[in-house]
């Protein structure tokens, strides 16, 4: 599960989920190594993702995020 918490995503993002219900068997086999496909090139994220170094904000992250919020 991804969460975006910025100020961009909760105040101006539009998202939307959708279902697609067939009984076609071969799109429901495009579908499924599609989802396969999409699944090799993710990484399990826990807390502990978050605390290694390469995950930090730039110093001057929140500063330039307080002063530009508004403008993306």
């Amino acid at each position: 599960m991804f969460v975006s918490l910025g100020a961009r995503s909760i105040q101006r993002d539009l998202e939307a989920q959708l279902a697609i219900v067939t009984n076609n068997k071969e799109l429901r086999a495009q579908f499924h190594r599609e989802r396969i496909r999409l699944f090799q090139y993710g990484t399990l994220v826990t807390s502990e993702t978050f605390k290694h170094l390469s995950r930090s904000p730039p110093f001057w992250g929140p500063l330039f995020m307080k002063i530009f919020r508004n403008f993306f």
